[in-house]
């Protein structure tokens, strides 16, 4: 095996397990809290956390990409990544809290109006967390990353479980997400402490943008291509809907997708080191590949065949309601962790706009196939008709980024003689 395998192996095994443990706490949290809320009170976090998440990639100002896309980086350059990141997270933070009652109008539930001006709260740790983040990942300390996550994963579930026992509905889930990214926060900075100084490097604060927005704007549409369906499914169907269908994502997409994730991860500083072998970089994405595949399939398979049974113990019978579009999500979840594997290509290559045009068409094709399935399924199919729509997006965009990309994979003419 290559250095570069060992070296993805060794850092996936790290995350893999952290990532593993996380995805069953998040399963036995959702096995408890469903049995405790009902489908409308988990519709009604899913639209708050879904505004959340659109915007958490801009909320680190682009430092947690360019961090790995800058070759050195010096103490100067550390404080003024620190600062960036905090502007970010206070300017994205105050904005979404502005804005909540709009999103509340928009989706015609004004009980969403305090669940998204609280959670925005939580942009402010997801912005901060990005520096400890990222100096660790530079250095493939991935051991510490996968115990800070971990920690904060237990720690968030065990949140969300006594405030849902306690009947606090709703908030438990927009509360939980939002201790995660604070005990996140804290772990990572006691891993890689930094004693900031009140400086700010214009020039590190242009090279950083720079560097950091267009794999920015491409994890922006990403996130936007993973939760505009929640939008989709909200204003078509409902509240009660879009709880059901928030239950069936994540059975379908956590488990599987978090695995795509790991690897992800794992994989963009191995192949940015990698990338100067053509040959070496090739080898490494393949196997990249084959992992994610051989550990997604099985999670999916289980998935596929076990989720109705999850969803019957649920104490709300209509939960049950959720199998099939379950069914549909998992089929897009492989798809879409394989998708997920040419944005840190993009990244190592140093060619990022790549991922962002890929994520472009992702997010056109996702939209298109949403608003077709949903308005014209939806009546039949309810919430499986978003699982359809994945499907088929997913399926196109992943055949032409890979089209796209080969040129990038192929490998050197052998010399002459």
């Amino acid at each position: 095996m290559g250095a570069g395998k060992q070296t993805l192996l060794r850092s996936f095994l790290w995350l893999g397990s952290a990532s593993a443990f996380a995805r069953l706490v998040d399963l036995a949290a959702i096995a408890v809290v469903i049995g405790v809320v009902n489908p409308s009170q988990v519709g009604e976090a899913a639209l708050a956390w879904t505004v959340i998440t659109l915007c958490e990639p801009f909320a680190g100002a682009g430092v947690q990409w360019a961090l790995l896309t800058v070759q050195k980086l010096d103490r100067r350059g550390l404080d003024s990544a620190f600062w960036l990141s905090l502007a970010g997270g206070v300017v994205t933070a105050g904005l979404v809290a502005a804005l909540s009652p709009l999103f509340a109008w928009v989706a015609h539930a004004p009980a969403v109006t305090p669940l998204v001006a609280v959670g925005a709260i939580k942009l402010l740790p997801v912005a901060l967390a990005s520096l400890p983040q990222q100096r660790l990942a530079r250095v493939l300390r991935h051991r510490e990353i996968a115990s800070a996550s971990a920690a904060a994963t237990l720690l968030a579930a065990l949140v969300r479980v006594v405030l849902a026992l306690r009947g606090a509905g709703a908030w438990s889930f927009v509360i939980a997400h939002t201790a995660y990214s604070v005990f996140l926060l804290i772990g990572l900075w006691m891993f890689a402490p930094l004693h900031v100084q009140l400086r700010v490097d214009r020039r590190w604060v242009r090279e950083l943008w720079r560097a950091g927005m267009p794999s920015t704007l491409s994890q922006a549409l990403v996130q936007w291509a993973r939760n505009i369906d929640y939008l989709f499914v909200g204003a078509f169907l409902g509240m009660a809907p879009l709880g059901l269908y928030r239950v069936a994502f994540d059975l379908a997409m956590e488990p599987v997708v978090a695995t795509g994730d790991v690897v992800a991860r794992s994989a963009t500083p191995t192949l940015r080191k990698l990338a100067r072998s053509q040959d070496r970089l090739r080898s490494a994405f393949d196997y990249a590949m084959k992992l994610t595949l051989a550990l997604a399939l099985p999670l999916a398979a289980a998935t596929f065949l076990f989720a109705p049974r999850l969803l019957e113990l649920a104490r709300d019978s209509a939960f049950t309601e959720a199998s099939s579009a379950t069914r549909w999500l998992v089929i897009a979840a492989v798809l879409r962790v394989l998708f997920g594997l040419y944005t840190p290509l993009a990244v190592a290559v140093g060619r990022p706009k790549l991922a962002l045009r890929a994520s472009l068409e992702l997010f056109a094709l996702l939209t298109v196939a949403l608003l077709l399935c949903v308005w014209k399924l939806g009546s039949s199919l309810s919430i499986a008709s978003a699982g359809v729509a994945w499907c088929a997006a997913v399926a196109l965009a992943l055949v032409i980024t890979r089209i796209r990309f080969r040129s990038v994979l192929e490998p050197l003419p052998a010399p002459a003689g």
